[in-house]
């Protein structure tokens, strides 16, 4: 196994490291100290990351790695109308025309009988008017190779999923990757549209819920936020900051507590919550880090 001892290296190439899944990693003992290792199913777009054993765990080379980064918009339309073979109108125009593609989430039988809820490869020719096709996102969203059209009869009119979370991006957090003391740190970009108080998005990590904004007012917002592993079962919220553009304020939810067991594998996700049917969100782009 290759052995480097700079722990702040920089620039390297993954082809001069051993591969390993997170799972099959050697040990983070003594002897291993200072090796560098590629951890093939951690980091975005399947290049993996680079890892160095201090002798006792393993952490990111430069103390940071990228878990996902991803620039496809994917979001909660309003209610609308859904046509023959994927044909869609919403009742509530979106922020741009999202031409070059988008994943947008739909109820069950609102595209056709028997097509369950989820979120769906979208291309847009208007604000309102699209195509919906047969292509899911169940992670963090990329474009499909070849999108699949529906062959289906369309039921018409439907109503959008209000009061009930709905999840918009889930990221596999593998057990022990936080180790007793990472974070987890996000970036991210929203758009809405223009609505009093009747939005709430949220991050969590398993069932600890560590960021929860509501917008008031507000067409785009920045987001930063982060919480840390104070133990292998315990974490807290290090920063949540929202900045929104085109309304007047925002509520945040104040620093909370988390007890999740992150030596086994857990999930984190972002959500966002409706209140009323003609209302939508869209996250634009983020960028998830490990910190340790």
């Amino acid at each position: 196994m290759p052995v480097n001892t700079n722990s702040r290296l920089t620039g390297v190439s993954a082809a001069l490291y051993t591969n390993h899944t997170w799972a099959s990693r050697p040990a983070a003992s003594a002897e291993n100290a200072g090796t560098i290792i590629r951890v093939t199913d951690v980091g975005p777009g399947g290049v993996g990351a680079l890892f160095i054993s201090d002798a006792t765990v393993w952490r990111p080379v430069n103390g940071q790695a990228s878990l996902a980064r991803w620039s496809v918009p994917v979001g909660v339309p309003s209610s609308g109308s859904i046509a023959n073979n994927g044909a869609l109108t919403l009742t509530t125009a979106l922020d741009r025309v999202y031409s070059d593609g988008i994943y947008l989430r739909f109820p069950a039988n609102a595209i056709a009988a028997g097509v369950p809820a989820g979120l769906y490869y979208c291309v847009m020719s208007s604000t309102t008017v699209g195509t919906i096709f047969n292509n899911s996102s169940l992670g963090i969203p990329s474009i499909p190779a070849s999108p699949v059209p529906f062959s289906t009869t369309g039921p018409g009119a439907y109503v959008q999923t209000t009061g009930t979370d709905i999840i918009l991006i889930t990221l596999p957090i593998p057990g022990g990757l936080l180790g007793s003391n990472g974070s987890l740190a996000n970036t991210h970009t929203l758009v809405l549209n223009a609505t009093s108080n009747s939005i709430v998005y949220r991050q969590r990590y398993a069932n600890y819920g560590f960021a929860e904004f509501y917008p008031n007012l507000m067409s785009l917002i920045v987001g930063t936020t982060e919480f840390v592993n104070t133990s292998t079962t315990a974490q807290k919220s290090m920063s949540t900051v929202f900045t929104g553009i085109g309304g007047s304020s925002g509520t945040v939810q104040s620093q909370n507590l988390g007890a999740v067991n992150s030596s086994i594998n857990q999930d984190y996700t972002q959500l966002v919550t409706l209140t009323l049917a003609t209302d939508w969100l869209i996250i634009q782009s983020g960028n998830i880090k490990l910190r340790n």
